[in-house]
């Protein structure tokens, strides 16, 4: 982006005469400008990690093709392997075949990869706040793989979990409910929704708060009692309040004016212009999350998920 040209006249149609149509699309392409100016419609690394597993994916196929009962027979020489692993090992060195070798990604610039990361978590946050389970989904795929190359291993187990229910174990009806299902509403309204993890937070403050005025008389029978009423009483005090006239205490927060945040930035880019590239000291030894994926692990760890769910479903 142009920043000299800021201080020009601009061509900006007028909102209030808009339809809503003309506005997303005029938005759309000025939101589209900058995701290009800053090199975020490129998704290389994704597409080359993707191109490289389903290489090593036409390998496997070759070589399960091999296989015949307990064991692997060389389709040139016809010698017998027990493990795949060996097979391959003969047919590279014996007959000179090829297989493919994974390699690293190409890094990308820290600002791409922070916006990126930035842009992902955004709509994600977005995305359950709005109960959109389409988007939940499309999005996981992403972070399981940031997951993955920054060795979250808890967080990217509970992604793969809620992919493959979603993708390969549930039946269809079944998993159109469970996407469409991961947001509940406790207020009300629009981008109100909370992740139900959150829901059943909030659930256990309630009844450990309700325990603790029991002092030394809470026992297995209250615990359970509370368990069964929290929901029941907040919904009977809500309805008390609402028949009587009663102020409701809000829960949401007052947005935070961010014009003049705003107004500071462009004022910065005004003046200094543009940041074009990054060549600060604290990121000579950046390394971007992508580039530390290990593509054999990673096929291999998807290769053990499939023989597991093959051996349990």
């Amino acid at each position: 982006m142009n920043m000299d040209m800021l201080s020009q006249p601009v061509n900006i149609p007028v909102f209030s005469l808009m339809c809503d149509e003309d506005k997303y699309k005029w938005i759309d392409n000025a939101a589209n400008d900058v995701l290009d100016t800053l090199g975020l419609n490129s998704w290389k690394a994704f597409q080359d990690i993707r191109l490289q597993l389903s290489s090593l994916s036409e390998d496997d196929v070759q070589i399960d093709a091999m296989k015949h009962g307990p064991s692997f027979l060389c389709a040139v020489c016809g010698k017998a392997y027990v493990r795949k692993s060996w097979l391959k090992q003969h047919l590279r060195v014996k007959h000179k075949l090829t297989f493919h070798v994974a390699s690293s990604t190409i890094p990308e610039t820290p600002l791409q990869t922070f916006m990126k990361m930035a842009l992902i978590y955004r709509d994600t946050c977005d995305a359950y706040s709005m109960g959109d389970g389409g988007r939940i989904v499309r999005n996981a795929k992403f972070e399981w793989v940031y997951a993955g190359a920054l060795h979250h291993t808890k967080y990217k187990i509970w992604l793969w979990r809620m992919i493959t229910y979603i993708n390969a174990i549930l039946p269809p009806d079944q998993a159109f409910e469970y996407m469409w299902n991961m947001t509940v509403n406790l207020k009300g309204g629009i981008k109100s929704n909370i992740p139900n993890d959150n829901c059943v937070e909030l659930q256990v403050f309630n009844i450990k708060r309700e325990l603790n005025t029991q002092g030394a008389n809470k026992s297995f029978e209250s615990a359970r009692n509370i368990c069964m009423t929290t929901q029941v009483i907040d919904k009977i005090k809500e309805q008390v309040m609402f028949t009587s006239n009663v102020a409701k205490s809000s829960r949401n927060r007052k947005e935070v004016d961010k014009s003049k945040d705003i107004l500071t930035m462009v004022d910065s880019l005004r003046r200094k212009g543009p940041v074009s590239e990054l060549s600060w000291e604290s990121f000579s030894k950046y390394k971007d999350p992508l580039s530390k994926i290990d593509i054999q692990k990673l096929h291999d760890w998807i290769n053990e998920q499939k023989e597991i769910a093959d051996l349990y479903m």
